[in-house]
């Protein structure tokens, strides 16, 4: 068995992640957001309601296809939540002094269950209709043709902010705008 990777870069600000949970909702209602960052119990999720009421990470469960979700202990004491099968990992965009930094969605599991791959496509789908990816570089060698960056999908808040120059999209050292 060989295990599957995927992940999916973006910005997002507050309203664009409201609007992707209640996507999410809608098409996968049994999908729980836990905030990965506040766990008590290694056997108690902490689930929420909107992305705004977890920290700087949230597990996307589908109960549907595990109905218990446990975490890890570390010898620390803290408690991570697990980090393979039907549980994608959604790190939140920070922002700070008008900068957007990228956010993104990540996927790990067995590549022969096919029910957490096919979840993790529908999760995907809905990334790329919720979203867009009509962005260009702005930084690094600017002295040719502009270069359009597909890498990335921007929901339509930050979008709209960054066209109104209300903030700048950061990637590590790359950063963006809208073509």
């Amino acid at each position: 068995m060989s295990q599957r990777k995927q992940q999916i870069s973006f910005f997002l600000l507050p309203d664009d992640e409201t609007n992707i949970a209640a996507e999410i909702r809608r098409v996968l209602p049994e999908v729980r957001l836990v905030d990965e960052w506040r766990w008590d119990d290694v056997s108690q999720p902490p689930v929420r309601d909107q992305p705004s009421d977890c920290g700087g990470a949230i597990g996307l469960w589908n109960s549907s296809i595990e109905p218990q979700l446990i975490g890890v202990q570390r010898s620390n004491g803290k408690i991570d939540g697990p980090i393979i099968g039907p549980v994608v990992q959604w790190l939140r965009c920070r922002s700070s002094d008008g900068r957007l930094n990228a956010g993104r969605w990540a996927a790990a599991h067995d590549s022969e269950d096919k029910e957490t791959a096919a979840y993790v496509r529908k999760l995907w789908k809905i990334m790329n209709s919720a979203t867009r990816d009509d962005l260009k570089r702005i930084s690094g060698d600017l002295s040719a043709e502009p270069i359009k960056e597909r890498r990335f999908r921007v929901g339509e808040a930050a979008y709209c902010s960054a066209l109104n120059g209300e903030l700048s999209l950061v990637a590590n050292q790359l950063i963006l705008a809208p073509e």
